[in-house]
C-alpha cells in the first residue's frame, strides 16, 4: 500500500520499459501447483481472503507472507539472471523483493525502495474497498495493517 505498483507503472509507461509483478509470479505459480505441494502459494486456499485476515491473528499472518516470500525467492532469482542478459529494460516490482534479499544478488540490476509513514499506509488500507463484504471489516482492517507495518 505504499504505491509500488502504482509508481513501477509509470516508470515503465514513460521509459517504455517491461513490467513484472512478483505478486503476479506468485499468482502464476499457485495456478499450477496445489496445497500439497507448495502449501506456502495456497495459504488462504479455504478462506476468503477478507475473512483470512479476520480469523488469522499477527504472527499466523507474518509467518504465512514470510514464508512465501521465502519460497518465492529462488524463482525471482532466476528472473533477475535471465533478464540481465536481455537487451530490453524491466521493472521488476513487488513487496517480496526485500533488502535483504536485493543486497544479496550479484547480476547487473539497480534497486529503488519505496519508504512512507506509518500513517500513510493506514489511509491507505482504509481508503482501500477490500474489507467490504467481510464479517468484521474493522478487524480485517487492523490485522491487515499490524501486519503490513511489520
Amino acid at each position: 500500500m505504499v504505491g509500488k505498483t502504482t509508481i513501477s507503472r509509470v516508470i515503465a509507461a514513460r521509459l517504455q520499459y517491461g513490467l513484472i509483478s512478483t505478486d503476479d509470479i506468485g499468482a502464476g505459480i499457485a495456478a499450477v501447483t496445489d496445497p500439497l505441494s507448495h502449501p506456502t502459494f495456497h495459504y488462504m486456499e479455504n478462506f476468503d481472503y477478507r475473512e483470512y485476515y479476520i480469523a488469522r491473528n499477527n504472527s499466523e499472518l507474518i509467518l504465512d507472507i514470510n514464508n512465501q516470500h521465502q519460497e518465492l525467492w529462488p524463482a525471482l532469482l532466476k528472473l533477475f539472471e535471465n533478464h540481465s542478459t536481455w537487451d530490453s529494460e524491466t521493472i521488476i516490482e513487488g513487496w517480496a523483493l526485500r533488502p535483504s534479499y536485493v543486497s544479496k544478488l550479484t547480476v547487473d540490476i539497480s534497486g529503488i525502495f519505496l519508504l512512507s509513514e506509518d500513517s500513510l499506509i493506514e489511509k491507505r488500507i482504509r481508503a482501500n474497498d477490500f474489507s467490504v463484504g467481510s464479517s468484521g471489516p474493522e478487524k480485517m482492517i487492523q490485522n491487515y495493517l499490524e501486519r503490513s507495518l511489520l
